[in-house]
């Protein structure tokens, strides 16, 4: 007699909930609300004094989507977004169809975002920032990096942004002095972000990054008065920097100031860029400096530079160098 299996579809569904009032002071806290992988939390719109982000922890391979129902704002002075104790958490402008960027600061003095270890597998995407006078994206890391997970960050994504008139977009401490190495991220990816009309030096600044992925960004009108020996991406450690366009600018396209973590050397890879129109300095600089290298800590790496286009570099014919 042949066996019949009657199986039954078992459809998992996923909870999407509505908060925040339009105004105030939001709280999204995991340790109060159940949230679960691929759960998602709508912001309501309206323009907001502060939203608070924290205590989310998503396993790895999935994630907990923060988003935008319509037009969210953070307008005014010390008007900012916190993100703290974040794992697996995507927050992103893009849950209305008809707005591109879903998520926007606006005239503040201070800084837009704020980050606080804990912060690993996040994504940060669909947002705008204008008249930003400080930091737009800002994590002071001072935790010493001893190889265990929780002395560092991971996979750490920065996508579809624009950025005008605004000092620097991304800014994360780190640094190894003495034998002390902090501020350690593994796997950064900056991508897609529209950054003009700024005098602020640097787009991104990280002091201690391994496995950077920056690519795809277009940077127009920097540094027209800066004259400070800038990097418009100014990132310490290894990875790859490629198919970017920054025109009409004062720096280098990239300072790769640049060493690993560890005994095994990495890559610095520079290719498929646009760099035209500079007041000054190269299209590229790396650098390895002795103070960054610790005997069974640290490391030089392997620099490689090439297929970029670059002219009408240093037209103000007072410097020569890198």
């Amino acid at each position: 007699m042949k066996e019949v299996i009657d199986t039954a579809l078992v459809v998992t569904k996923f909870k999407s909930v509505e908060i925040g009032e339009g105004t105030g002071n939001l709280v999204i806290d995991g340790a109060t609300m159940i949230l679960n992988c691929n759960d998602t939390v709508k912001i309501n719109p309206g323009s907001y004094n502060s939203i608070a982000i924290r205590n989310i922890t998503c396993k790895d391979g999935c994630s907990i989507i923060i988003t935008n129902k319509g037009l969210v704002k953070l307008d005014g002075d010390f008007k900012s977004m916190g993100l703290k104790n974040l794992n697996g958490v995507k927050i992103t402008g893009d849950g209305d169809p008809n707005i591109k960027y879903g998520f926007q600061f606006i005239n503040n003095i201070y800084r837009a975002v704020t980050i606080t270890q804990p912060y690993n597998n996040v994504t940060l995407q669909h947002m705008s920032f204008t008249n930003i006078k400080d930091y737009s994206i800002s994590a002071n890391q001072e935790i010493e990096y001893n190889g265990s997970e929780d002395s560092y960050s991971k996979n750490l994504k920065f996508l579809h942004m624009r950025c005008e008139k605004i000092s620097s977009l991304i800014n994360f401490a780190g640094n190894i002095v003495n034998d002390k190495i902090t501020g350690y991220t593994k796997g950064v990816e900056i991508a897609n972000i529209e950054y003009s009309d700024s005098n602020s030096g640097s787009v991104a600044y990280f002091g201690n990054a391994e496995n950077y992925d920056i690519h795809h960004n277009r940077i127009d009108n920097m540094n027209k008065t800066n004259n400070n020996h800038n990097g418009i991406f100014h990132i310490r450690g290894n990875g790859r920097f490629h198919n970017n366009f920054v025109s009409n600018h004062q720096g280098n396209a990239i300072r790769a100031h640049s060493f690993t973590v560890g005994s095994t050397p990495k890559d610095v890879l520079i290719y498929n860029n646009i760099v035209f129109n500079s007041r000054k300095y190269s299209a590229f600089e790396v650098q390895g400096f002795g103070y960054s290298i610790t005997p069974g800590k640290t490391t030089y790496v392997n620099a490689k530079v090439f297929n970029n286009t670059c002219g009408s570099l240093n037209s103000s014919n007072d410097w020569q160098g890198n």
